[in-house]
């Protein structure tokens, strides 16, 4: 017998297990079928091929699996190798990637058969997982990402967009790049780790970069993460100077920017429905905050006290159309530096007409038309008797 194919008496059957006798697996083999298992441990994948189990879909339109068990031996995930699967209403599997594995293939643009066998579609940004319930995937152990020797640290691009069950990957150690959108569009995700012996590091709610991390691509976290958890991004240990632009529209709550930050880029962190902390009061070597940045978020601090950078010169890219720190929480307080220069007042408008509440310290605030010139309405005190304002003067 070169498979098994096992039901309870009396019911379709549930699980397909292969042996080392089965040569191949046509496209799309178990399309409608009731398989919620499928085991290919046994199974001999033909490697020198382009497609090592046989078909660039074999697993793909199992809408109820919950589990797969990939060859041992397995060196290549095809693009599309999961289309369609896991994602009924009971599906939803979670897979681990052999240590042999090479190569995660990405296409800008492939044609896939359809679950009926006969009709084709074009598929842009293709990869194995896209379209699939894929809830969790494990690749610590794998070799590498891609076969290109220089990108056997990189996450490929979109591997995961739009996989709306995903909970929780482990990325293989020495992760050196999380390629454009590669997590994007991930609703579930609550977890994002590198391998560790640590039971804390491996239950972290949220995602903290390694130190060999240096690369993470445009919107590869764009609207990633759970909204009912408290979701943690930490980049402490990487050693880049300016912030990537990733996390748009994602539901991160705590953000840890690595400590050697300078410029915080345009569009890094826009639109964060749920971001109420970020570490801005230890960024000593801040120089820059692009516009647009922070808006739309329930940031209830934000301190810039260290900072050294002439405000005139820390804020860019302001325009009407181009807004830093738009529609807080009225309760949120802005600790400004002792510093000398201007800024634009204009950078803290349209905030939905609500007081945004500034601390500063030894009582200086320079405004965009001198010391204490404040807009009617736009700037406001916590407390008017504050000893930290006594001696501005003029307040509008």
């Amino acid at each position: 017998s070169s498979l098994s194919i096992v039901g309870v008496k009396g019911t379709a059957a549930k699980s397909f297990v292969a042996t080392e006798k089965l040569s191949e697996l046509g496209a799309n083999f178990l399309a409608k079928t009731p398989i919620t298992s499928v085991d290919l441990t046994s199974f001999i994948p033909k490697n020198s091929n382009d497609y090592p189990l046989g078909s660039m879909a074999s697993l793909a339109y199992i809408s109820g699996l919950t589990s797969v068990k990939l060859p041992a031996t397995l060196t290549k995930l095809n693009v599309g190798l999961f289309y369609g699967s896991g994602i009924g209403t009971n599906g939803g599997f979670s897979v681990t990637l052999p240590s042999t594995i090479t190569s995660i293939v990405y296409s800008s643009s492939s044609t896939i058969v359809n679950e009926d066998n006969t009709s084709t579609q074009t598929v842009t940004n293709l990869t194995p997982f896209t379209n699939s319930g894929v809830t969790s995937v494990d690749m610590s152990n794998i070799a590498s990402y891609q076969a290109s020797s220089a990108n056997v640290n990189s996450l490929p691009k979109y591997l995961f967009y739009g996989a709306t069950k995903l909970t929780s990957v482990i990325l293989k150690s020495g992760t050196s790049t999380i390629e454009d959108y590669a997590f994007a569009e991930t609703p579930a995700l609550t977890s994002v780790t590198y391998p560790s012996s640590s039971t804390e590091e491996n239950t972290i709610k949220g995602f903290k970069a390694a130190s060999s991390l240096s690369t993470i691509g445009a919107n590869a976290f764009y609207n990633a993460f759970s909204a009912t958890t408290d979701i943690t991004v930490d980049l402490s240990e990487m050693t880049v100077t300016t912030t990537p632009t990733a996390f748009d529209n994602s539901n991160a709550v705590s953000l840890i920017l690595p400590a050697d930050t300078q410029t915080i880029a345009a569009n890094s962190f826009n639109n964060m429905p749920r971001l109420t902390t970020v570490n801005f009061g230890s960024l000593t070597k801040l120089t820059s905050i692009a516009a647009p940045n922070f808006n739309n978020t329930k940031l209830s601090s934000i301190d810039l006290s260290n900072v050294t950078t002439s405000f005139s010169s820390l804020f860019t890219n302001v325009s009407d159309t181009n807004k830093l720190f738009t529609n807080l929480p009225s309760t949120c307080v802005v600790s400004l530096p002792a510093t000398t220069g201007s800024f634009n007042e204009s950078i803290f408008l349209d905030t939905n007409n609500k007081p945004v509440y500034f601390s500063f310290p030894n009582g200086i605030l320079i405004g965009a038309n001198g010391i204490g010139q404040i807009s009617s309405g736009v700037f406001s005190f916590a407390d008017p008797n504050d000893s930290r304002i006594a001696n501005i003067k003029d307040i509008n």
